[in-house]
């Protein structure tokens, strides 16, 4: 069974992971300013997440054939990205080669986690450390309030204590981006907009040549990992429901009569 893991599955390093330094925190768009090479892997990111989003859609249009055009005005009416999943896989439940489902099931659970990051991207704020160079640290900015007390109280602590009086902004759970996690996650999102364009051609192809296209995606990077856990998962379920039939078994049969 295949072990790798692919690198968007690297988390970012924490905060706490680098020297105590004082520093006043620059947020929001004049950090981007001092960091442009990762401010424009952070605009690629948002836009294709809306390529893949797009190839969502023209999976749809695959599976509606005929229907496409109603299909698609009532997928664009949903907002939620689980919604959305949920619609096209209905869709798929009919006009979806069965045999491949496993496979598309992985597929959208890879295209939810690269949404997933480009949301993070998108809906948080990014803060400069100028003693972190080449790097931006991420924030919740529904607790932008605390933040600039919080970093003083960090900078200001002694050498032996790791806590903050705030734990909104424990350095042990910010996340330092460089270019590299930036990289991952538009990495993720390129490869979804392969996977999604090759379960279309599943739709439309011969038998012969869907088992050619299958065999191709589940040897991009990402697919066949999850392809093996999910068998693993689906094993130790199985293994666990015999263990439990058969204990269930065994008390029946140690019953008096």
């Amino acid at each position: 069974m295949s072990t790798l893991k692919t690198p968007w599955e690297k988390p970012p390093r924490r905060l706490s992971s680098f020297p105590r330094e004082h520093w006043e925190p620059l947020i929001g768009p004049g950090a981007l300013a001092f960091e442009p090479e990762l401010a424009g892997l952070i605009a690629k990111c948002v836009v294709q997440c809306s390529v893949v989003e797009t190839e969502m859609g023209l999976f749809l249009v695959r599976l509606l054939g005929a229907d496409a055009r109603v299909g698609l005005a009532m997928f664009s009416q949903l907002r939620s990205a689980n919604a959305q999943n949920d619609a096209i896989k209905g869709a798929a439940s009919v006009n979806f080669p069965p045999k491949y489902r496993d496979l598309m099931n992985v597929v959208f659970g890879l295209v939810a986690k690269g949404r997933g990051k480009r949301n993070d991207l998108a809906h948080n704020l990014f803060v400069r450390n100028p003693h972190i160079p080449s790097a931006l640290i991420k924030i919740d900015p529904a607790k932008l309030l605390n933040v600039a007390a919080d970093f003083q109280k960090f900078s200001e602590r002694d050498e032996g204590s790791s806590e903050l009086t705030s734990t909104d902004y424990n350095p042990n759970t910010l996340e330092v981006y460089f270019k590299d996690d930036f990289e991952n996650i538009l990495r993720l999102l390129m490869n979804c907009q392969g996977y999604l364009r090759n379960l279309s051609a599943l739709v439309s192809l011969a038998p012969d040549e869907q088992d050619e296209v299958a065999r191709s995606l589940c040897m991009m990077p990402g697919i066949r990992g999850s392809l093996d856990r999910l068998e693993t998962s689906r094993r130790k379920q199985c293994e666990g429901a015999d263990g439990t039939a058969k204990s269930v078994r065994n008390r029946e049969g140690n019953r008096p009569p």
